[in-house]
């Protein structure tokens, strides 16, 4: 090996014969690579990339030393050398076993002079740094500097049915940057290893959508169940209760009575259909059902005033009106409200003779009011005459 003399000689004597500045460049480079700059200590002098202050300086910025790292490559611990893993700091280590230009780069709170010295890249005040979202390299569990991760919480991935990612610190990455799940980008999309825009035929929800492709102010409105945030997201133009509704979605929802019908604003309903009112109905008539538990809506002569069709009473029992109250005619228990039919007539069943009002009593189990018509007191049927229809006072 030339001393450093030897080298001085050297150089001296080439220069002597150079002719331009390459051939000066070429020297430079040559015998820099036999053995490098020798200084009036004998030690190396090294590269402007090379010096740092451990504060992040020009020549050593986080980001230039995590690509640094990244195309070096991870190497096993056993390509190491040995002086990295005998328990003390030496060989230009800057902590024990790890730093320097050898070993492996130290973990947070151990000593270092450069940010490659550092698991996270960045070195400052002679300490390795925790990795943030707010140091300007990529480190810790981030796809991109500064954003990405392992996941955001709650959040559906790009394929169905899996579980949402765990929680990261960062917020999600932009379009264009690096990412490595769905859940690194803010628009749920990632693809070849960038976060894509988010569109309204990516089968994602994303962006200002409501729903997956529709709903907010750039996509196409949502069907009937399709999420809404407001009506103008639904194609319908009504949202309730987060969902698009509509009076063709066969459900019950909003003001309707029945499905697809009724309330302030479907169509009428049709016989049979639930209602609250007689303008839910295109018959015009809603009446209660047996056992008083619903309205329903039933055909125009049920409410004409006249016993016709196969009524067993004014406008009351039969196939297709509702039942009779207590005291009209039937002819099965059907045609009475209470499901009770008795010799011809709907019985009120009863206890005792509170069950009964005031002017009845409880006769073998069944509320008695009258004998015949004058029985029953002046007004009791309004201002209809009344009737003693079996033993009830009814209007006549």
């Amino acid at each position: 090996m030339k001393s450093a003399g030897d080298r001085k000689r050297l150089i001296r004597r080439s220069v002597a014969s150079m002719r331009d500045a390459k051939s000066w460049l070429i020297l430079v480079v040559a015998v820099g690579a036999v053995g490098g700059w020798a200084g009036c200590s004998g030690q190396r002098i090294s590269t402007v990339g090379e010096m740092d202050t451990g504060v992040g300086g020009a020549g050593d910025t986080p980001a230039a030393s995590a690509g640094s790292k990244a195309m070096a490559g991870s190497g096993s611990s056993s390509q190491l050398p040995a002086s990295c893993a005998d328990d003390e700091k030496n060989a230009g280590e800057t902590d024990i076993d790890c730093g320097g230009a050898e070993c492996a780069s130290c973990p947070v709170g151990a000593s270092c002079q450069r940010h490659r010295d550092c698991d996270s890249s960045v070195c400052r005040s002679g300490t390795c740094q925790e990795a943030t979202c707010t140091d300007g390299v990529v480190n810790g569990d981030e796809s991109d500097v500064d954003c990405g991760g392992v996941g955001l919480p709650g959040e559906p991935s790009e394929v169905d049915g899996a579980e949402p990612a765990p929680s990261s610190a960062c917020p999600r990455c932009d379009t264009g940057q690096v990412c490595r799940a769905a859940a690194d980008c803010a628009s749920i999309h990632c693809a070849n290893g960038r976060c894509a825009a988010a569109t309204c035929n990516d089968a994602i929800k994303n962006g200002a959508e409501s729903d997956v492709d529709c709903g907010g102010p750039s996509c196409a409105p949502c069907l009937d169940t399709q999420y809404c945030n407001v009506a103008s997201d639904c194609d319908s133009g009504r949202c309730l209760g987060g969902r698009c509704i509509s009076c063709e979605d066969g459900l019950l929802n909003g003001s309707e009575t029945d499905v697809d019908c009724g309330g302030s604003e479907c169509g009428k309903c049709a016989v049979d259909a639930e209602c609250t009112l007689p303008e839910d109905c295109a018959t015009g008539v809603c009446q209660l059902h047996v056992n008083g538990r619903v309205n329903r809506c039933y055909p125009e002569h049920c409410e004409n005033h006249i016993q016709d069709a196969d009524e067993t009473d004014l406008d009351c029992g039969g196939s297709e009106c509702q039942p009779c109250v207590g005291g009209y005619d039937c002819n099965v228990n059907t045609d009475c409200m209470n499901f009770k039919c008795e010799s011809g007539g709907c019985a009120v069943p009863c206890t005792n003779d509170a069950e009964c009002g005031d002017q009845g009593t409880c006769v073998a189990k069944r509320c008695v009011e009258c004998e015949i018509a004058a029985d029953c007191p002046a007004n009791w049927c309004g201002d209809a005459p009344c009737a003693c229809k079996h033993n009830l006072c009814r209007p006549d």
